[in-house]
């Protein structure tokens, strides 16, 4: 069986602090999951819960980084942001690969720009770069090094510091690859209205409330709304339900009211 692994990569030192985090919420879903952390030689760090430091290769800083999660030793690869909190087990993703090279959530706030769109059918989904698995092979070195060159003409021409528009045109034009996109349970960004309806697997969130989140995102499944400051929100099909729903919604509501930064904090 292909050997997979978790890749996070980072530029700076704060961006690893933050990532410790992500990765202790990762061993407690998958304890031996192989993680590789991919940064400058000079921020390695004698961590167990890290099986493997990469040097960094990229001369650039950015987003546009993650493009390095490549150099993970690892034939099946999920890159994680270093802002995410794992809350379910991610082994199907590399299931998924299987059959295709590369796979992503969309991202929610998504606005195809005309300027940047490089004839990208507005209908084709921005994804959002934070989650991804992917297969290595040529096919997705090539749609890394797009994913580069894209992202070099827009920042150049364009001054866009986003690396998810390059993405997106990398995507569209890379034929060779087999993509999917996934659903929001891998990739859930509560301050943006999202919605899902399986257990969420990723919590996409640096927050000081996400731990509370995390601890009550998955208590029901079913389709629910995320509401910013409230949590989780289902629709009121019961008399049971609606007082539930009520209850809940009342409590969120006082506590945003002793706590008003709180929801101003997320992202």
């Amino acid at each position: 069986m292909s050997r997979c692994g978790f890749c996070y990569v980072a530029d700076c030192d704060a961006y690893i602090d933050e990532a410790m985090a992500s990765i202790a919420s990762l061993r407690e879903r998958m304890p031996d999951a192989a993680i590789a952390f991919v940064t400058k030689r000079e921020l390695f760090r004698s961590n167990r819960a890290v099986t493997d430091w990469i040097e960094l290769r990229q001369d650039r800083i950015g987003p546009i980084v993650k493009t390095d999660a490549r150099l993970a030793p690892y034939d099946r690869v999920i890159f994680l942001d270093t802002d995410t909190f794992i809350t379910g087990d991610l082994i199907g993703l590399f299931t998924l690969l299987d059959r295709f090279d590369f796979a992503f959530a969309p991202e929610p706030n998504g606005r195809p720009d005309h300027g940047t769109d490089a004839g990208v059918p507005q209908a084709f989904p921005e994804p959002n770069s934070g989650v991804f698995a992917f297969r290595k092979g040529l096919a997705t070195d090539r749609l890394f090094d797009r994913w580069i060159e894209e992202y070099d003409r827009l920042h150049q021409s364009l001054g866009v510091t986003n690396d998810q528009p390059a993405l997106r045109i990398a995507l569209w034009k890379s034929d060779a690859v087999r993509h999917l996109m996934l659903g929001s349970e891998f990739n859930l960004i509560p301050h943006t209205n999202s919605s899902v309806s399986g257990a969420v697997a990723v919590l996409h969130d640096r927050s000081p409330d996400r731990q509370r989140l995390a601890s009550e995102i998955n208590r029901r499944v079913g389709p629910r709304a995320i509401v910013p400051g409230f949590g989780p929100v289902f629709g009121f099909i019961t008399r049971r339900g609606w007082a539930h729903q009520f209850a809940s919604l009342s409590w969120n509501f006082l506590r945003l009211l002793l706590r008003p930064n709180l929801v101003r904090q997320q992202g």
